[in-house]
């Protein structure tokens, strides 16, 4: 009986939570595909491994750096719209109207109002994040497989 303001609650809000997760398929294969084909490009072509075939480190962080760019300008669209949708249940949750219908009303109402550089609000410090953060996943990646493989 405890349980049932919760599933209530669950129920009345999953529409708006659901379209925001479900965003979440659309952000991360162009994230994580972007920065993880980008990495693997700087890796192989453009910096390539010394002569022993070891992958230096300098080389890892700032390729780690440079893909996580990448990846987050290229997702920048889909992260933009995955946000203002999960700001859509907040705003229902404080009683206010919604601004989206839906993931494809979030997209073309954010294309109207701004143009094609509206899609790319944020994108500054949304790099900035991805920079420093898949700098150290990258880097510790490849470090890691190293030793191992």
């Amino acid at each position: 009986m405890s349980e049932c303001p919760l599933i209530l609650y669950i129920h009345k809000h999953i529409d708006t939570y659901s379209q925001s997760y479900l965003f979440n398929d659309l952000f991360y294969p162009v994230y994580s595909g972007g920065r993880m084909v980008t990495y693997e490009h700087l890796r192989e072509v453009v910096f390539g491994k010394s002569e022993d075939e070891h992958y230096p480190l300098w080389k890892s962080v700032i390729g780690g750096m440079m893909a996580g760019v990448i990846g987050q300008f290229l997702a920048n669209p889909t992260d933009l719209v995955k946000v203002q949708m999960q700001m859509e249940g907040k705003r229902k949750l404080e009683g206010k109207p919604l601004r989206f219908r839906g993931v494809h009303h979030a997209f073309a109402k954010i294309l109207a109002e701004g143009g094609i550089r509206g899609l790319w609000a944020g994108w500054v410090p949304n790099i900035q994040r991805a920079a420093l953060v898949n700098m150290g996943d990258l880097t510790t990646y490849d470090t890691v497989k190293h030793y191992l493989v």
